[in-house]
């Protein structure tokens, strides 16, 4: 059963270890999806649109050999870096545009709610969101280790048939968030 493996990934330089090593095993740029939040005081929440915060290119610069790249405004986490899948998924959500906002578009994905809020509560402190989607089992146990190895934190997988297409954005899917 094919599955995306998501993980948290403290500091910047464990992102790029991460889908650095993704790649080496086989991982294509379709199948690694990023959200890095701007660091606080580099540009973060208050940083306008004509002046990017330079964390952000510098990351955008070392993960450009990834699908989707490119910059969102969420409401509860400040800019983010999306890359991947997932960018696609959340720019077609207008992810963001409410309070709770990655929150809510990452249940809107398919991840369940007690997840969603853990790695949104992550983002909000600067940690960053990386997934590997894997077309088989023998990827997903890649990804799992590569994570491991890494030293990443709440490394879960979810299974296809929960998890909504992430590079078609027309339907979103998952419970309405209550809370």
């Amino acid at each position: 059963m094919a599955t995306a493996v998501f993980c948290i990934a403290e500091t910047r330089g464990q992102v790029e270890s991460i889908v650095y090593r993704l790649r080496v095993a086989g991982f294509s740029g379709d199948e690694i999806s990023v959200l890095l939040p701007a660091v606080p005081g580099t540009g973060g929440r208050g940083s306008s649109p004509s002046q990017p915060d330079p964390e952000l290119a510098f990351a955008a610069g070392s993960l450009g050999k990834l699908t989707g790249i490119g910059t969102l405004r969420m409401s509860d986490v400040g800019p983010v870096l999306a890359a991947g899948p997932v960018m696609a998924r959340l720019n077609g959500l207008q992810a963001g545009a409410s309070p709770n906002g990655l929150r809510r578009s990452l249940v809107a994905i398919g991840l369940p709610h007690a997840e969603a809020r853990r790695y949104a509560g992550e983002l909000t402190i600067g940690h960053s969101l990386v997934a590997a989607h894997a077309g088989n089992t023998d990827k997903e146990r890649i990804a799992d280790a590569i994570f491991r190895e890494a030293g990443a934190r709440h490394i879960a997988a979810l299974p296809r048939h929960a998890e909504v297409e992430l590079g078609d954005p027309s339907e979103p899917r998952g419970a309405p968030d209550v809370g």
